[in-house]
């Protein structure tokens, strides 16, 4: 009889073959903490994003298209970082949880990422109930996890307590950052449009004459008869110094090249220094007789804004000049516009504490082809 063969002696089996680790859903404020921190950074990426792209695109056109890049922004952000090996956002990696299949193992796709951030905006149109089902699901999948087929799952290690640290943290610092760059954009807006910041007088005069004329005259004039003198005739070949279509209405010169619109105002006492001049763009009419002048932009219509500065100048004569930008309905710029209408007021201090006040209309065309 043939010898038995020894029985080889069997390994023991690994940990991780003995029993599979169990697995943990992210919970519903696990999640809220994470959404709060990319929230933070979303804005303030977005945020530099848009003013970027407003600067550069700029006219009433600017509003739409900084809507549109910050939406493209924001799904870019959740989707290609969900989409990544780390699966899971700034956010999401400060406390510890990341995106998965339903295996909750593999990691999702780009597109798949990029339905579940689209799926969001259903969570949010349904009073935020897409959101709150997190909280009560078997798997704590939310509306969009569920339509997205993902799970948000904890790490082998969480970080809840960082991760509520660094949201505090932002909470304090983001303000700060956002007052110090708010601050630095309207300097340099008023830096590129001092004309605006005229404005400043306006808002400070009475509503019944909306004047931005100072209270008391940098130089005393005491009679009407002296700024009649002054605004007698318009500056002698002023039109050779500015660009664009132009028109004469008194002494009152307008031109316009599309965007700006430019006025030339003889040398009159006091009309510096008060900035006390007022520009009312009434009309705006396409190359169709269509009038595209948004009445309902503040640019427009609010005294704050209609303020320009006049500044002197020197050539051809003496005069003063102030620029003004034409705002027109939402996605047009202001080259489509053939054609402007509106009014110049001139609001200037007399001794005695009453207001000279004159108003010249204008009416200024382009052609056709200067708008394509």
């Amino acid at each position: 009889m043939p010898p038995i063969a020894p029985v080889p002696p069997t390994a023991p089996a690994s940990p991780s073959a003995q029993a599979p680790i169990p697995m943990t859903y992210a919970g519903f404020w696990l999640r809220v903490v994470a959404a709060l921190i990319d929230g933070i950074v979303v804005l303030l990426v977005t945020g530099v994003i848009a003013s970027i792209v407003g600067t550069v695109t700029g006219g009433p056109a600017a509003q739409f298209t900084v809507q549109v890049v910050a939406v493209i922004a924001t799904l870019l952000y959740f989707a290609l970082f969900e989409s990544s090996p780390k699966q899971a956002t700034p956010g999401k990696m400060l406390v510890g949880i990341r995106v998965t299949a339903l295996d909750a193992t593999s990691k999702v796709s780009f597109l798949r990422a990029l339905g579940r951030t689209l799926a969001k905006y259903l969570s949010t149109l349904i009073i935020l109930i897409g959101y709150l089902m997190a909280a009560f699901t078997s798997r704590k999948q939310a509306l969009h996890d569920m339509l997205a087929g993902t799970l948000v799952v904890r790490d082998a290690r969480t970080h809840p307590g960082r991760g509520i640290l660094v949201l505090v943290v932002l909470l304090i610092v983001v303000p700060i950052i956002v007052a110090v760059f708010g601050a630095s954009v309207l300097f340099s807006y008023y830096a590129v449009y001092p004309d605006h910041a005229s404005g400043s007088a306006a808002a400070s005069s009475s509503p019944s004459d909306a004047s931005p004329a100072a209270a008391s005259p940098t130089v005393p004039v005491s009679s009407a008869s002296v700024y009649d003198a002054a605004l007698a005739e318009p500056v002698p070949d002023v039109a050779s110094i500015y660009d664009g279509a132009h028109v004469y209405s008194g002494p009152l010169f307008v031109a316009w090249d599309g965007i700006f619109l430019r006025i030339a105002l003889p040398d009159v006492p006091n009309l510096g220094a008060d900035k006390a001049v007022l520009v009312d763009v009434a009309h705006a009419y396409d190359a169709s007789g269509k009038d595209v002048n948004d009445t309902t932009s503040d640019f427009n219509t609010d005294p704050f804004f209609q303020a320009v500065n006049m500044s002197r100048r020197d050539d051809p004569a003496q005069h003063y000049s102030g620029t003004r930008s034409v705002y027109l309905v939402q996605d047009l710029p202001s080259t489509a516009a053939v054609r402007l209408s509106g009014t110049v007021t001139i609001h200037l201090p007399l001794s005695d504490g009453s207001i000279y006040t004159k108003t010249y209309p204008f009416d200024v065309s382009r052609s056709v082809a200067d708008s394509i």
